[in-house]
């Protein structure tokens, strides 16, 4: 099953500042160059959505859970 990340990093933008994106980028990297996606903010910013495998989409959302977190620790994800 593919999910939509698009949702996940416009709450993770909401939740944090404008860089979270990259920032879980690179934190994600080693799993995303091992499904061949190279994605850098400003491309994932002009798509209309970002389609990614299940496994991958709740990787995605630990990661930005995680770094909002370290940031803002009563932010809770609802995507």
């Amino acid at each position: 099953m593919m999910r939509n990340a698009k949702p996940l990093l416009a709450w993770a933008e909401a939740q944090a500042d404008k860089k979270i994106v990259s920032r879980i980028l690179l934190q994600m990297l080693p799993h995303l160059q091992s499904l061949g996606l190279q994605l850098t903010a400003d491309e994932i910013e002009a798509l209309d959505e970002l389609l990614l495998p299940e496994p991958t989409y709740l990787l995605l959302k630990q990661t930005a859970e995680a770094l909002i977190a370290a940031e803002n620790p009563e932010s809770i994800c609802r995507v």
